[in-house]
């Protein structure tokens, strides 16, 4: 989490402001360079998405802000508009560099990554229990509402439009209104950190450990920094609170997928460590 006593003088929304309309004046190239964010709701990337942004010459668009993502009302709401759309908004884009984090896009990493010349991707996963919680205590929705596509192979859905067969032969072999909430967000946290292993070898594309950017900071920031080619600041590692992830809580998830969560977050730690 952020250190927001720390960061109170150098992210407000009035001193972002006026950072940002400078930078904007300053404007050094007709290429706007973008930086996306991937991964599962719940795994820290609005955290990673803010540090980024610290640097004055990036401009942050949230997860369905104009002009970039469909707004309220939309069918596609909080998706990002089509691709040509962007290259358009580019154009018109007075920033250097901009953080864009099409969570309900993540599927289309590769895709984004390819269309946008420059641009740079940062995968954020965090351990599927800690997951499970940030959504039991945030998300408002009833999760099998939310979740019911994955279940009844809805391909008009976000949540189907890129499935691997095993992991969609893991969906089928469930009832969606025998599983717990918690037994539901597990499989939406298998499903969504699966699509990493389509960018796996994409240079473009950096993996982040939410876990490890709390407990090692500025090793884990570095990195990224370096990455996405943005100066790395002392005081960016100070922002988080060391040890500060959600309490955990003793969730019950039915065996067998816990083992397919453990054996997947285990998989993407391996990865972090070939970095």
């Amino acid at each position: 989490m952020l250190n927001k006593l720390k960061l109170t003088w150098y992210s407000s929304y009035k001193v972002n402001a006026i950072r940002n309309k400078i930078a904007s004046m300053m404007k050094s190239t007709q290429d706007t360079r973008l930086i996306f964010i991937f991964g599962c709701q719940r795994s820290g990337t609005t955290i990673v998405q803010k540090i980024i942004a610290l640097n004055p010459g990036v401009k942050i668009y949230g997860e369905g802000d104009k002009p970039y993502f469909f707004q309220a009302g939309a069918k596609d709401k909080n998706r990002l508009i089509k691709d040509k759309d962007v290259l358009n908004e580019l154009k018109l884009e007075p920033h250097n560099q901009i953080i864009l984090k099409p969570l309900y896009d993540s599927q289309r990493a590769e895709k984004l990554i390819d269309e946008f010349e420059k641009s740079k991707g940062v995968w954020v996963f965090r351990n599927y229990k800690d997951v499970i919680n940030s959504h039991l205590q945030f998300y408002k929705q009833n999760a099998k509402d939310y979740l019911r596509p994955l279940f009844i192979s809805d391909n008009s859905s976000w949540l189907n439009e890129v499935i691997t067969k095993d992991v969609k032969a893991i969906i089928d072999n469930y009832d969606i209104d025998e599983l717990s909430a918690s037994d539901l967000y597990a499989l939406f946290w298998l499903v969504r950190n699966s699509l990493y292993f389509q960018v796996e070898h994409n240079s473009n594309v950096f993996l982040l450990n939410y876990d490890q950017l709390l407990e090692n900071p500025s090793s884990i920031l570095m990195g990224m920094c370096k990455f996405v080619d943005l100066p790395f600041h002392d005081f960016y590692s100070s922002s988080i609170r060391v040890g500060s992830g959600a309490k955990k809580l003793n969730i019950k998830l039915l065996p067998e997928i816990e083992l397919e969560c453990e054996h997947l977050y285990k998989k993407l730690l391996q990865f972090v460590e070939l970095n």
